[in-house]
């Protein structure tokens, strides 16, 4: 995120409010997060758009990575980002680019990276999230599926005004009637049109993502 709207200021972003002593560029927040691996497992959430094509050339640097991918169906998360970011590209849906990262990934390590879907995780969290901790040989953590809203991860602050729903929950809601989330999503495109042409434009990339999302 550094990187992309701060260090290249491909554009400005919303909401964001950067703190002066984090890395910047792309080679620094790699160097952070090598120096932090020497000390144990790092794990580390981000979007594709900032990174593709520039890990296309960081071979190295990608094998060390177990990538694993979530995605949410573009017909929730357009209108969801448009609501607090009017002027949003169509990069910044970041399906195109997972896609793309996701299918370089595969051609590197030979192995199909795992994809988590959204929608899956929130019809059946539990059974979906143990598929996920086995397949990474991770633990069981049954106390994962509360929280209390004073858990907010510090990290969240900088990006504060993007989690307010998030913030103020407890647990992972149920998922939403399809009906009800294609009304949304004409009542926003009624008032940005240009919204259409992203779904069209991105819902097949999450389309080939799905087909790889475990338990679909």
């Amino acid at each position: 995120m550094y990187d992309y709207y701060i260090n290249r200021s491909v554009r400005e972003m919303p909401g964001f409010r950067p703190e002066p002593d984090k890395p910047q560029s792309y080679e620094a927040v790699k160097d952070c997060l090598l120096e932090a691996a020497e000390n144990g497992p790092v794990f580390f959430k981000d979007m594709g758009y900032y990174v593709v094509p520039r890990i296309f050339e960081d071979k190295d640097f990608a094998m060390r990575l177990t990538s694993t991918f979530l995605i949410r169906d573009p017909v929730k998360s357009i209108p969801s980002y448009f609501k607090l970011d009017p002027e949003l590209t169509s990069e910044e849906i970041g399906l195109e680019k997972q896609w793309r990262l996701f299918d370089w990934v595969h051609q590197v390590r030979g192995d199909i990276p795992l994809v988590l879907d959204a929608d899956l995780v929130q019809r059946d969290t539990e059974g979906t999230m143990a598929a996920y901790w086995k397949a990474l040989d991770l633990p069981f953590l049954d106390h994962a599926f509360q929280w209390s809203v004073a858990d907010m991860p510090d990290d969240w602050k900088q990006v504060e005004a993007w989690h307010q729903k998030a913030k103020a929950s407890t647990s992972i809601k149920p998922v939403e009637d399809n009906a009800k989330v294609r009304e949304k999503f004409e009542l926003a495109a009624a008032k940005e049109p240009k919204l259409h042409e992203l779904l069209s434009y991105h819902r097949p990339f999450y389309e080939k993502l799905r087909t790889f999302a475990l338990g679909a």
